[in-house]
């Protein structure tokens, strides 16, 4: 396969995955990245808690996709938006790293380490101790035994759906009439800034940061 070709196939799966994402959110097909990425989004809030003077009482997940983390101090403002924060950047990083396999290698150590430290330490469900482990270990093997390709649709699969994360998850907590709690309404009752307008905030920074991880994608020599 030529360098076009196969740029258009890179461009094209990395799309797929995107939209399937968003129209299989709820389905086992995505299940997998979905654990994944809502992993992420847990353990952001429990890192700020952290750097902010506080602690990590447990993360856990449910086989319905149900997060929670719970900390204690820190700087409530900043541990309620980190969940927000850290599915766009650790994603954001993911994707970007991926360019460089050096770059790629150590990014994916350093995280498959934490994940691994997390599962150790703070993840007090099966589910989301086996998803940690999974994922550090692919996070290992890929950049050192897949070839260039495979290594980059696989990594900026997981950063692209990360950073998509946070605009499904607003979606299906705020915009489609969920009633339950949520980081957008954590934030009101912090903030007294109407939950919608949070969620709608972060979801276009959201969009902005997946625009611009295509468009790396897309010029990308």
């Amino acid at each position: 396969m030529n360098k076009k070709n196969q740029k258009i196939l890179h461009l094209s799966i990395i799309v797929f995955v995107l939209i399937l994402s968003f129209f299989a959110w709820n389905t086992f097909i995505i299940y997998p990245i979905k654990l994944f990425v809502v992993l992420l989004h847990e353990m952001s809030h429990g890192l700020v808690a952290v750097l902010t003077g506080g602690k990590i009482i447990s993360i856990e997940l449910n086989k319905y996709l149900g997060g929670l983390t719970t900390t204690e101090g820190g700087n409530i403002l900043l541990i309620a938006s980190a969940g927000y924060l850290g599915s766009i950047g650790i994603g954001a990083l993911l994707f970007i790293s991926s360019f460089d396999k050096k770059v790629s290698t150590w990014f994916n150590t350093a995280l498959a380490v934490l994940l691994i430290i997390f599962a150790a330490n703070f993840l007090v469900d099966l589910l989301s101790q086996i998803t940690a482990l999974i994922a550090a270990v692919l996070l290992v093997i890929s950049p050192r035994y897949f070839n260039t390709l495979v290594n980059q649709i696989i990594i900026q699969s997981l950063g692209l759906v990360s950073a998509f994360y946070v605009l499904i998850d607003i979606k299906e907590d705020l915009l489609s009439g969920g009633n339950y709690q949520n980081d957008a309404v954590i934030l009101e009752n912090i903030t007294s800034v109407s939950s919608t307008i949070i969620g709608i905030t972060w979801l276009v920074i959201s969009a902005i940061v997946i625009f611009f991880l295509l468009k790396k994608l897309i010029y990308a020599k």
